[in-house]
């Protein structure tokens, strides 16, 4: 469990640090590609727009974050699983940045700067409303996307707990 912890504060601390070089990281074109290379060869299947979609896309990725997990755990001293959790935890950390899009929010110099800030915060696909109880609730269900979901699912499982969400968020099968 200190592992896990440190490797939380470690990704925290590089978010902070170095968030240019961290949203450089955080690219998703594999699993883009993975899911358009599925879907180019499943589109016709009726099961790949349901659940059994979601274990196609899925399941793969978990059984090889898995088994990385397994085989980094116990090398140098979990030196290797920490490292390993914080590359993922930074990888699924997101998908951008909560403090800068609030940021965003606040330092726009225009009416149509700030609603394409909003539009970043807002968590849902819905038209955004720029006042302040609307704002505050979009950063708080931001932050429960973001942020607690990631650490809960991260804290319970794991590397591998934190790419089945980073896999689910951009389902292809919704």
């Amino acid at each position: 469990m200190s592992i896990t912890l440190v490797a939380v504060v470690v990704a925290v601390l590089l978010g902070q640090l170095a968030p240019h070089a961290v949203a450089a990281y955080r690219r998703h074109d594999l699993i883009a590609r993975w899911q358009l290379w599925l879907d180019q060869r499943l589109r016709h299947n009726t099961l790949w727009t349901g659940s059994a979609g979601a274990a196609v896309t899925i399941v793969p990725w978990l059984l090889l974050v898995g088994l990385l997990q397994w085989w980094l755990h116990a090398p140098l001293l979990g030196l290797l699983g920490l490292l390993f959790g914080v590359a993922v935890l930074v990888w699924a950390w997101g998908p951008r940045d909560l403090d800068a899009d609030v940021r965003g929010v606040l330092d726009a110099e225009d009416a149509v700067s700030q609603r394409i800030a909003i539009s970043q915060l807002w968590p849902d696909a819905g038209v955004p409303r720029g006042d302040g109880a609307m704002l505050v609730e979009a950063v708080f269900r931001s932050a429960l996307n973001r942020w607690f979901s990631v650490l809960f699912w991260f804290l319970v499982l794991g590397p591998v707990g934190r790419c089945c969400i980073g896999c689910v968020r951009s389902r292809p099968w919704a």
